[in-house]
C-alpha cells in the first residue's frame, strides 16, 4: 500500500513565535489541518545553555500563553513586527505597530472609536518620549496636564473623566510587554485612573419617567407630524416644498419609533433595525435582533449589524409593538425589509434625538435625550412582574445592569414610608 506524503507548512499568525500549521498532500495537493494545529516556540535556559523548545497546541491561547514566555525574537519570519533593541523604542512607532497589528484586526468602529482618543495621547507620542522613559512619574505629569483647568475649558462640557484614553495607553504598553519585552514593568497605576475623573456626575432625577410621559411625548411627536404636513402645503416654492417634505417624513418615522421604543424596551439603535418580518403575526412577538450603528465624526454614515449591544438578540410578546408594525407597514406600502429607512438608509440619531428633545421642552418635562424612555420602560416593568420581568425586557445579561437601570416612583416612595407609619403607629396604640 502507498503512504501518503504530507508536506507540513507553517503561517505566521498575530502572535510572535506562533504559527498554525497546515498539512498538504504533495500528491493531490489537498490540505487538511492536524489535532495539534498551532506550534509555538520559546527560548528556555538550562545550565546556563539557551535552547529552542517548540510544542505543538490545539488550542491559539495555550500556544499564545506558552510563546509569550520567550526571552526574545526567534525565527526571521516575524522580525518585521519586531522592534530592534539596539536602538531607543519610541512611543509613536509602538503606537503605529499597536494600530497595525491590533486595531486593524478588529471592527471598524471599534478601531475609529481608539483613534478618536489618540488626541489626548500626544503627551505621550512626541518624538522624544521612548518606551522606557514611560514612568508613573511620567503620568503623573501627564494627568496633572488633564486636570489643568485651561486644558479643560477647551473639551466638551459634558465630560467626566479620561478612564477611555488611560485604557488606551495601557493597551499600548500591554501590547509592548506582550510582543517584545516581557519583563518590562507595567507603569500605569490605580491611582492614575481615580485621578483621572475631572468630573463628577450629578444625581439625575431625569430618568424616572412615567407612563404618562411616555403617552404625552408620542402626542406631541404626532403633533409635530401634523405641523410638518401643514408646512408642506403652504411651501411657497419647490425647494421649500422639498425640504419640508423630508422633514415630515423623518418627523412620521421618530413618532412610530417613540412609540415602539417603551413597550420594546429597547435603546434608540435597536428600534430603526426592526424589519417587517420581525413581526410575528402568529405569535404577537416581535424579534429585535439588530442594531443601527451611528458614526459620530463628521460625514460618518450610519450601518445595520447584527445582534444587540449586549451580543444577542430577544423576542418581545408584544401585541401592541406587533400592530404598530404592521400598520405602519400598510400605511407605507411596506411589504417587506426594514420599516424606518428614508431614501435607502437609517435616519440619524441626531434627527431622532432632535425632536425628542423639542417635544420634551414642549411638554416642560426635564426629561432629555432618547434612553430616558428605556429606563422608564425598565421602571414600569419591574412595578407590574418584578426584577426578573424587567431584566428579560432590557436584554440584560445580568441583573445588577438592571438594578442601574430600574428606579423608584416619588409617588410609590412616599406611599411605602406612609404604610410604614401607619405601621408603627398602629404598633403603639
Amino acid at each position: 500500500m502507498k503512504k501518503t506524503r504530507w508536506k507540513k507548512t507553517l503561517t505566521c499568525t498575530r502572535t510572535p513565535n506562533v504559527y498554525k500549521i497546515t498539512l498538504v498532500n504533495q500528491e493531490t495537493g489537498e490540505e487538511s489541518e492536524p489535532e495539534k494545529c498551532y506550534e509555538a516556540r520559546r527560548l528556555i535556559e538550562v545550565a546556563g545553555v539557551t535552547k529552542k523548545k517548540t510544542e505543538c497546541f490545539s488550542d491559539y491561547i495555550l500556544a499564545k500563553n506558552y510563546a509569550h514566555m520567550a526571552k526574545e525574537i526567534i525565527t526571521a519570519e516575524v522580525a518585521k513586527t519586531s522592534l530592534p533593541s539596539s536602538r531607543p523604542i519610541f512611543m509613536h512607532d509602538l503606537f503605529e505597530r499597536f494600530v497595525k497589528c491590533e486595531l486593524d484586526n478588529g471592527a471598524a468602529s471599534s478601531k475609529r472609536s481608539r483613534l478618536t482618543r489618540k488626541r489626548h495621547l500626544k503627551f505621550f507620542l512626541r518624538a522624544s518620549v521612548t518606551v522606557e522613559s514611560v514612568t508613573p512619574e511620567l503620568i503623573d505629569r501627564w494627568v496633572r496636564r488633564m486636570r489643568d483647568p485651561r486644558y479643560l475649558r477647551c473639551q466638551h462640557s459634558t465630560r467626566l473623566s479620561y478612564r477611555e484614553e488611560f485604557k488606551l495607553l495601557k493597551l499600548v504598553l500591554n501590547f509592548y510587554r506582550e510582543t517584545y519585552d516581557f519583563r518590562f514593568p507595567m507603569p500605569t497605576l490605580r491611582r492614575h485612573q481615580k485621578k483621572l475623573v475631572v468630573r463628577t456626575r450629578p444625581t439625575d432625577e431625569k430618568k424616572k419617567m412615567r407612563v404618562v410621559d411616555q403617552q404625552e411625548l408620542v402626542a406631541e411627536l404626532a403633533r409635530q407630524v401634523a405641523i410638518a404636513r401643514v408646512r408642506i402645503n403652504r411651501a411657497t416654492d419647490e425647494a421649500s416644498r422639498i425640504y419640508f417634505e423630508e422633514q415630515w417624513q423623518i418627523a412620521k418615522r421618530v413618532h412610530v419609533i417613540a412609540r415602539l421604543q417603551w413597550p420594546l424596551g429597547g435603546r434608540i439603535q435597536d428600534i430603526p433595525g426592526l424589519m417587517l418580518e420581525d413581526a410575528r403575526r402568529d405569535t404577537k412577538c416581535v424579534v429585535v435582533a439588530r442594531r443601527v450603528v451611528w458614526i459620530r465624526s463628521a460625514g460618518g454614515e450610519a450601518f445595520v449589524l447584527e445582534g444587540l449591544k449586549a451580543g444577542k438578540g430577544k423576542i418581545v410578546p408584544s401585541a401592541s409593538a406587533v400592530q404598530i408594525m404592521l400598520e405602519w407597514a400598510m400605511q407605507e406600502g411596506i411589504r417587506e425589509g426594514y420599516l424606518f429607512f428614508y431614501k435607502g438608509k437609517p435616519i440619524s440619531y441626531r434627527q431622532i434625538g432632535y425632536r425628542y428633545d423639542k417635544a420634551f421642552k414642549a411638554l416642560g418635562l426635564e426629561h432629555r435625550g432618547t434612553h430616558v424612555i428605556r429606563h422608564g420602560a425598565g421602571t414600569n416593568a419591574n412595578e407590574f412582574g418584578g426584577m426578573k420581568h424587567a431584566q428579560k425586557l432590557l436584554g440584560h445579561g445580568s441583573s445588577r445592569t438592571t438594578e442601574n437601570y430600574v428606579g423608584v416612583q416619588d409617588e410609590d416612595f412616599k406611599e411605602t414610608v406612609a404604610r410604614m407609619d401607619d405601621a408603627i403607629a398602629g404598633t403603639r396604640t
